[in-house]
């Protein structure tokens, strides 16, 4: 029997589909099906997680036959490998949070700038004079890229987030 064929015979003693095999490992359902058809091979994680779903060893997986453990050493029960967290639910919300930091800090700062009103002058040169500059939406001019960056990465975080939850 082929690893194709042990794959699909273990799942389906398992009573699991395709998708929920796929849930299992965090892999696509097209996956389990090129696994299953012979047209790919699981990667070594993959093979010591369908190990661990299918509670059988790597021999038993790969080559049908279960090896002879030693008498004196039983062989302990395969554990299941740990799957690594997306990266996107963990980045992404640190960037939010670091870019959520720097835009109030930084309108507290444009916020707190004084300028003297109604006076109007002139210089030669190049001066050290600052100029209050117009408002968008409420927010200093040079505050709003920051806060704009900030709507994005906030937005790309709840739809991650609850794309993430849906798969699930």
């Amino acid at each position: 029997m082929e690893l194709e064929t042990r794959i699909r015979t273990l799942r389906l003693e398992k009573g699991l589909s395709q998708e929920a095999l796929a849930a299992q490992l965090e892999v696509s359902r097209q996956a389990v099906t090129k696994w299953e058809s012979g047209q790919s091979r699981p990667s070594t994680a993959n093979l010591l997680a369908l190990c661990g779903v299918f509670g059988v060893s790597l021999d038993t997986l790969v080559t049908g036959e279960e090896a002879a453990a030693p008498e004196s050493d039983p062989a302990p029960a395969p554990e299941q490998v740990p799957r690594p967290r997306r990266i996107g639910l963990v980045v992404l919300p640190a960037l939010t949070l670091l870019s959520l930091s720097f835009s109030v800090a930084f309108t507290i700062f444009a916020g707190s700038r004084r300028f003297p009103e109604q006076i109007i002058g002139g210089a030669d040169g190049p001066t050290s004079i600052l100029v209050s500059g117009p408002y968008i939406l409420g927010l200093p001019a040079e505050t709003f890229p920051l806060w704009a960056i900030t709507a994005v990465l906030a937005t790309a975080t709840v739809i991650v987030f609850f794309r993430s939850r849906r798969k699930k």
